[in-house]
This record gives C-alpha cells, structure tokens and sequence, in this order.
C-alpha cells in the first residue's frame, strides 16, 4: 500500500494521492468537493503552492492535474507560466513537433504517425543541457484504447538493472548516431530517417548547423550526397542536478535500432492485437535487411556504448523488462495537465488510433 501519509501536508482548495494505489507515481491532484475548478484558480493555486509542488516533485518525480476547466493551449500555458515562469521556445530533438496557435512555448508532443511506439525517455538526454522540468497537457482525449502518456522512474529502473549492464553505461556512457537527408526521402528504407536536416535546423545553411552542432558538443560530417551524420558522446547515468540520485539517462530506449520491434511485441501483449504483431514482425524484417547492408555509423538513428561497442539486443531486451515493469498508464482526459522532473521521471506514448491531442511544454 501507498504511503498517504506523505500528503497530509496538502494545501487547502485541492485534495492529493497516488493515481495508482500500488504505485509511487503521479502523484494526482484534483479540486476539492464542490471546489473551484476554474482556470484562474488553479493558475493562482500553483504560484501561491509552487514550494510545496516543487518539493514533491522532487521526491515523486511527476504530478498529475485533473478536473480542472483546461479547455486549450493559452490555458495550460497560462497555468504555467504563473508556476514556472522561465519556459523554453528551443527544441533540438528529433520528433516532429508545432507551436500551437495563441501560445510561445507550448507544443504538439510528437507529430510521429499514431501507429508508432515513442518509448520511454528523459526529454533531449540525447544533447547537453536537457530541460529539468517539462508539461503535458490533453485538449482533445484519445477514445481508443492506448494513447497514454506512459511514465516511468528512472531512478528506479536505474536501482533494479542488471549490475553488469550498469556498470558498461556507467563506465562507457553511449554514442548518439544520427544520420540526415536534406530533405525527409519517401523510398529510404531506413524509416528512422524521421526528418530531413533541414526541417531538424530550420535552415539549408550548412555553416548555421555547423556553428551550432560546434556549440552543443556534437561531431557532424557532411556527405557528397548532401546527407549530415551527427554523432555524440553523452553519459549512460546522471546525478539528479539538486538531489544527487543516479538516474538512468540516456536515449538508448529510444535510438536503438531494435526498438520498434521490441517495443510492438510488449505492446501487442498489453493490447492483445494481432496488428502490432505483424508491424513487430515486419519492422524486425526492415531492422535484419539494414543490419545486412548498412554499419552503426550509418543508421537513421542508433545507440552504441561510449567507445562504439554495440549494446547487444538481449541487454536492450533487458533494459525494457525493467522498464515496462515499472511502467504508469494514466489514461487523459480533456483538461488533464502532469508535470514531470525530467531528471527522475521519463515519458513515452503508446500507440492508439481516431482523435487525440498532447501538447508539451518544457522548463530551461
């Protein structure tokens, strides 16, 4: 059972608890019986509490707002900017994403088809300087089955991994490898391509994305044939910037080759679906011909160690039992808004179909 007692401290006009009685996170805070569900309130609620909330985010690593009148983007953004009021506009990873209409900081979460798995992640610990906090928000529910925010602590799966696995991210840390057309090419097979450079940078200027992969630490190469190869060395562990605690932190989850097909088979099992099955099965074809004509270096997207030792399948295997085991699916609802300590908690999205909308915001 979960510890309530923990949340005796709540302040007046809202009632606290774990979402999941059997699990640590989110933590779901909701209006009191009768109590003000309005946008104004709620936006003075978490300036007048950003102490008390910045203390249990920092121990629970997420917290999750419901039943409160959030109908769009300027809402949410509204929301946020009175509790952290230092956002975000820069965004260097590799999703599609769209600011949304009325808003500077608040984004569409992943623009990626519905079908596909985003595994879980820490925002951008793929690149120095990720943000410490980032927001999720549903303006439109999914009615299908999946479509969930997933969450998961990374402290935790950091504490039950397999110690000789820990030891080479810990001692290795990983390389990010990244490979770019100019432009998004319909007929690559290597699907992991999910942007050309110059949607990635905004710009066809080779000299801006030089100057500022310079910056960020990331080595690029430019091909005869107008393609871009970034690679970079980032740590398979972090300290939490203010509590210390190693946090598993790395995107070989999410870039490793294997992922899709590991990804549909754990989700085909949870969604009893024939479907994700075959698109598993299929993808593991696609992963089987790449791995054929093309090496680590040349793959749309891939993860290695730090010294360019391949992190084998079975201990990615590995790495997503833990991961799945301490798996959270709160399901959205309209209006429902979480914030997550990026250095502790990581999100990801399970597939789903018909409508649904996810906006993302993120701190500095």
């Amino acid at each position: 059972a979960m510890d309530k007692s923990k949340y005796a401290d709540c302040p007046s006009g809202v009632v606290a608890g774990p979402m999941f009685p059997d699990k640590q996170i989110p933590l779901m805070i909701t209006p009191e019986e009768g109590g003000d569900r309005s946008v104004s309130y709620i936006t003075k609620w978490v300036k007048k509490h950003k102490k008390w909330l910045d203390e249990k985010l920092l121990d629970v690593g997420a917290v999750f707002f419901r039943g409160f009148d959030i109908q769009d983007c300027p809402d949410f953004e509204k929301v946020l900017l009175s509790y952290e009021t230092v956002l975000s506009n820069e965004y260097r990873g590799t999703s599609p994403r769209v600011l949304q209409p009325g808003t500077n900081f608040v984004f569409s979460a992943s623009e990626l088809p519905h079908f596909f798995p985003i595994p879980q992640h820490c925002e951008m610990s793929f690149l120095p300087g990720p943000p410490k906090k980032l927001f999720f928000c549903c303006t439109v529910e999914p009615t299908s089955f999946g479509g969930e925010t997933c969450l998961v602590d990374f402290r935790t799966v950091w504490e039950q991994m397999d110690p000789a696995i820990k030891s080479k991210f810990e001692k290795k840390g990983t390389m990010v490898i990244r490979n770019y057309n100019k432009k998004k090419s319909l007929f690559d097979p290597d699907v992991w391509k999910l942007k050309g450079w110059t949607d990635v940078w905004g710009t066809e200027d080779k000299q801006v994305i030089n100057d500022e992969c310079r910056e960020q630490g990331l080595d690029i190469k430019w091909g005869d044939d107008e393609s871009l190869r970034v690679v970079n060395l980032r740590p398979g562990v972090v300290e939490h910037p203010l509590t210390g605690k190693q946090v598993f932190f790395n995107h070989a989850p999410t870039f490793h080759i294997a992922m899709v097909p590991q990804e549909f088979r754990r989700i085909a099992w949870r969604a009893k679906s024939l479907f994700y099955l075959v698109l598993g099965f299929l993808f593991s074809i696609i992963i089987a011909f790449l791995r054929l004509c093309k090496s680590d270096l040349d793959f749309g997207m891939q993860v290695t160690y730090g010294d360019g030792e391949a992190i084998s399948d079975k201990e990615m295997e590995h790495v997503r039992d833990v991961i799945w085991k301490n798996k959270v699916f709160p399901r959205w609802h309209k209006g429902d808004f979480v914030m997550i300590d990026n250095y502790a908690v990581s999100h990801g999205r399970q597939p789903y179909s018909g409508p649904r909308k996810v906006v993302v915001a993120w701190s500095e």
